[in-house]
């Protein structure tokens, strides 16, 4: 009889240790991959606020950046009954186990991916896509914009006003600009779109190769004037 207790007592430890394993594991998962995204914004954000200082100093800035991270995750549990030792009673014993084995791979920018990460001009449609979505126009132009142009006496004679601290009346002119967009935004009233510009030029036949076409005139309309030996 007693046999048949410690069996059945042993089933029911190793039920609920299998099903609380396999709860804290997927718990513990859950942890871990917040976890990990909490730490690689803080880093992101902390390497930023270093460039900003040595920029500042006219040091040279490093990124360095976190590009892939994989974690092992072993789950151990054992249950067992047992006799005391201070009495004729069976006693369960649980135990259990969890292992990480974290690889997080951390690589610099450089090359091509520095090029087109930070030198590469912010596209035309990424910034009309923002501002269509309600993104704040303040806030986006201040981190992108070098300059505002203003037409003061018709199309001839225009201010530029930078985004620059170190030009104290253009930068505070910039700023009101700025502030005065955002009101103009936060009364659903700004439009923006872009302006299109169309130039034509003349191109000699001869250096029109479908290498050149590739590289250089794939974006462009070409036509081709055969009298006069030339693409337009």
């Amino acid at each position: 009889m007693r046999h048949a207790r410690s069996i059945a007592a042993l089933r029911i430890i190793v039920l609920f240790g299998f099903a609380t394993s396999g709860c804290g594991a997927i718990v513990s998962i859950d942890r871990a991959v917040l976890a990990y995204d909490r730490t690689t914004a803080d880093s992101t954000s902390k390497l930023l606020l270093l460039n900003i200082a040595r920029a500042r100093h006219n040091q040279p800035m490093h990124f360095t950046g976190i590009s892939s991270i994989a974690a092992t995750y072993k789950f151990a549990f054992s249950a067992g009954v047992g006799p005391s030792t201070v009495s004729n009673l069976v006693l369960p014993s649980v135990g259990g186990s969890i292992e990480e084995n974290p690889t997080i791979s951390i690589a610099p920018m450089q090359g091509d991916e520095f090029t087109q990460r930070l030198l590469t001009p912010f596209q035309e449609q990424k910034l009309t896509l923002l501002l269509g979505q309600g993104y704040d126009v303040d806030a986006l132009l201040r981190l992108m914009g070098a300059e505002i142009r203003v037409a003061i006496e018709g199309p001839e004679k225009v201010a530029a006003y930078h985004n620059r601290p170190s030009d104290k009346q253009g930068y505070e002119k910039f700023r009101q600009l700025m502030a005065h967009l955002s009101s103009i935004q936060d009364r659903h009233a700004l439009h923006v779109e872009p302006l299109h510009f169309q130039y034509t030029w003349t191109v000699p036949e001869s250096e029109v190769s479908p290498a050149t076409f590739t590289s250089t005139y794939k974006d462009f309309s070409l036509v081709h004037d055969v009298p006069k030996q030339v693409y337009v």
